[in-house]
């Protein structure tokens, strides 16, 4: 089996052997397009699930997801570090998501940019959950200086210091049971 991801012994059934080259077409493609950082569906995967939401007619919410002070922070701790914000909002995305219906889509724009398609009637309590264990998570990603302070302290364009605050999430939301 040397680095096969898959097997069939003789005799084999031709149903069966396009299935297996099917399904494993399939995650290779899945594989190209998650994001490598977090593993989520990619941009190719949220517009191919949002189309297919659009047109079945069945209303969907569709919450993008942001973190506020990125920037700041990634420029301060670093791209590790940065990366560890972006891994622990997926997390947090995947983990509210899952409390929900099975329905839930996560995916990675890329960056800190997110996006979630949802039922309309769980939403906003999805959105107020990331917010809250976000708010939750954020303090454990700065030092104990920093976190104290409330701030980090970055060199602006103009390469001046300045005083950014501690990471947040900001979430938009749009729904299609609300089109008038």
């Amino acid at each position: 089996q040397g680095g096969a991801n898959d097997y069939l012994t003789k005799p084999y059934d031709r149903n069966e052997l396009l299935l297996r080259v099917n399904n494993q077409l399939n995650w290779s493609r899945q594989q190209r397009e998650a994001n490598p950082l977090t593993g989520l569906p990619g941009n190719l995967s949220i517009n191919r699930e949002t189309e297919h939401r659009l047109g079945s007619g069945e209303p969907f919410a569709l919450l993008q997801v942001d973190i506020d002070f990125f920037k700041a922070y990634n420029d301060h701790y670093g791209y590790p570090r940065g990366d560890e914000a972006i891994q622990t909002l997926s997390r947090i995305l995947v983990e509210a998501a899952s409390r929900h219906d099975e329905g839930t889509f996560v995916g990675h724009i890329g960056g800190d940019d997110f996006v979630l398609l949802s039922t309309p009637e769980h939403a906003e309590a999805i959105g107020q959950e990331i917010i809250d264990a976000f708010n939750l998570a954020v303090p454990s990603l700065y030092d104990a200086e920093d976190r104290e302070r409330g701030h980090v302290e970055v060199e602006n364009r103009r390469h001046e210091l300045e005083n950014f605050p501690l990471m947040s999430v900001t979430i938009a939301m749009v729904s299609t049971d609300r089109t008038q």
